[in-house]
C-alpha cells in the first residue's frame, strides 16, 4: 500500500478521496512524533471527520508515537489501535503487547511515506502517487 503523512484533516480526506477514486488503499501516518507534539487525541478526530466525509476510501491509519511510551499508551486509551513505536526494546515490547491485547497492530520502523505537507494540492498528488504505483 502506498504510504502518506498526514498533518490535517484535508490530508486524510484527500488520500481517503483517491483511494476511493482508484479502487487503493492507503496507509496514513501522522507526522513523526506527531502524537507526541500535537496530542492523539487531535489526529484520530481528524481521521474520524474525514472518514465521515469519505466513508468509502480504504485505509490504515498509524499514530507516530515516536519513543514516549506515556504518549504511546495515552493513544491507545483514546482509541487508536495502530501504533509507531520506537522506544528502548523492552519497552517496545510492553507497548506492543499492550497494543496486541486491543486487536490493534503495533510498529517500532518508520516506513518510508510521501509527506503530503509538501504537496501544492494533496488531492492530485495523493491521486497521482496511487495511479503511479498501480502501474509500477
Amino acid at each position: 500500500s502506498t504510504t502518506f503523512t498526514f498533518h490535517s484533516r484535508g490530508h486524510v480526506v484527500a488520500a481517503l478521496a483517491a483511494a476511493a477514486e482508484t479502487g487503493a488503499s492507503v496507509i496514513l501516518v501522522t507526522p513523526p512524533n506527531g502524537a507526541t507534539s500535537a496530542g492523539p487525541e487531535i489526529f484520530l478526530e481528524m481521521v474520524r471527520a474525514a472518514r465521515e466525509e469519505v466513508p468509502q476510501g480504504l485505509s490504515r491509519v498509524v499514530v507516530d508515537c515516536g519513543a514516549d511510551a506515556g504518549t504511546a499508551m495515552r493513544a491507545l486509551r483514546c482509541g487508536w489501535r495502530d501504533l509507531l513505536f520506537t522506544g528502548s526494546p523492552a519497552t517496545s515490547r510492553k507497548i506492543e503487547e499492550m497494543t496486541n491485547a486491543l486487536d490493534g497492530r503495533f510498529e517500532n520502523d518508520r516506513r518510508v511515506t510521501y509527506d503530503l505537507q509538501t504537496a501544492n494540492d494533496p488531492a492530485w498528488f495523493c491521486r497521482r502517487a496511487l495511479s503511479t504505483e498501480a502501474r509500477a
